[in-house]
Parts: structure tokens; C-alpha cells; sequence
């Protein structure tokens, strides 16, 4: 019993350490669910809120999708208007997965002074190509697929949601955006379970 209470202890210990100081800063799209038929286009928008005493510097994130649903056709850098003109705009087209890679050459300061609490970052443009569903999300690389850069060059802590985005006879069904859950709390579950176990476990 005493091992158990130990362990379970553990675990609680672990899933209130993981927990973020701070997960103010959001990105999300909207629409948040959205359907079209075939050959009809769509405008899904990435916006980043929260930033408060941060900025967004630069960012490099990787837009995945069902290649066989939609495909995405244009991407409009609408952070240009949150940076000066002294900086850089790169979009790679690939099949299911559209590359960003956007910075401003501006100090901190500079772009702080010129900077919204919550913005537009991109626009994409998608077109039906099958009946189906897909959902519309960022990759899972924090350094290069899904990478927010703030003050100093350091990595933002931002929590990311998703859309979705249906074609044809496709349907979504409730959709919405929804946060993509946090590591702590299956790294909990995960300590509570060993705990059981050992304890269903019968002595040889």
C-alpha cells in the first residue's frame, strides 16, 4: 500500500511540475470548421493571441492536410503588417504539406512598438479536390514545424488548435478547434498505471 501511495504521489508530483507557467499564447484558425464541394475554394486563417509583453519575431511552421481531399493553392503573409519592411517572406508548396518560414531583421523594441497583442500570421487558400474529411493542423517538430520565436531568439511556449475542413459529401460533424493535449498529463497516467499494476502484481 505504502508503494502505491509512493508512486501515486509520483505521479500527481509530475503532472503539476509539467504543467506550463504560462499557455496564454495561442494560435488558431478560423474558420474553425468549414465545408465546400468540389473545385470550390476556402480561406482558412492563422492568428496568434495572448502575446501581452511577448512578440513574434519569426516562425517556421509546416501546414499538414490531406493532399487527397484538398490542395492548398496560396498563402498570404498577413504578419507583413505587424514587421517592418526589413524582413523575410519564404512559402514551399509541397503535397499535404505547405513550409512557412517567416522573420523580421527588426530589434525587439522595434517590433514590440509596431506589434498587436493578437493577430492574423497567414491565410491559406484550399480548393476541393475529393469528397472527405481533413483535418487542417501544424506538424509536431517544435523546432521546425510548428517553431514561434519571441524576444531574445527564444522558443514561445503557444498552445496550437486545429480546423476542420470538409469536401463533397465530407462532414465535420461538431468540429471546432480544439487545443491538442499536453504531454503532462499522459506522462501522469501513465506513473498512476505502473502504480497499479505493481500492486495487482502477486508476489512469487
Amino acid at each position: 500500500m505504502k508503494k502505491l501511495l509512493s508512486l501515486s504521489s509520483l505521479a500527481l508530483a509530475a503532472m503539476v511540475a509539467s504543467v506550463p507557467a504560462s499557455a496564454a499564447i495561442v494560435v488558431s484558425f478560423t474558420p474553425a470548421s468549414s465545408h465546400i464541394n468540389v473545385g470550390e475554394t476556402v480561406a482558412i486563417t492563422m492568428s496568434i493571441s495572448g502575446l501581452d509583453d511577448e512578440i513574434l519575431s519569426a516562425f517556421d511552421i509546416n501546414m499538414l492536410f490531406d493532399s487527397a481531399v484538398v490542395r492548398n493553392d496560396s498563402v498570404t503573409h498577413n504578419v507583413a503588417t505587424q514587421w517592418g519592411p526589413a524582413s523575410e517572406f519564404n512559402t514551399v508548396f509541397g503535397v499535404g504539406d505547405t513550409d512557412v518560414f517567416d522573420y523580421t531583421y527588426d530589434d525587439d523594441d522595434t517590433v514590440a512598438a509596431m506589434q498587436a497583442n493578437s493577430f492574423a500570421v497567414l491565410t491559406f487558400g484550399f480548393t476541393g479536390l475529393a469528397s472527405g474529411v481533413t483535418t487542417i493542423r501544424l506538424g509536431d517538430d517544435l523546432d521546425f514545424e510548428r517553431a514561434f520565436v519571441g524576444r531574445r531568439f527564444e522558443l514561445l511556449d503557444v498552445e496550437v488548435g486545429t480546423a476542420c475542413l470538409s469536401v463533397g459529401t465530407g462532414s465535420c460533424g461538431g468540429g471546432g478547434t480544439v487545443p491538442e493535449p499536453a504531454g503532462y498529463g499522459l506522462a501522469g497516467l501513465a506513473l498512476l498505471g505502473a502504480g497499479f499494476a505493481s500492486r495487482r502484481r502477486k508476489p512469487v
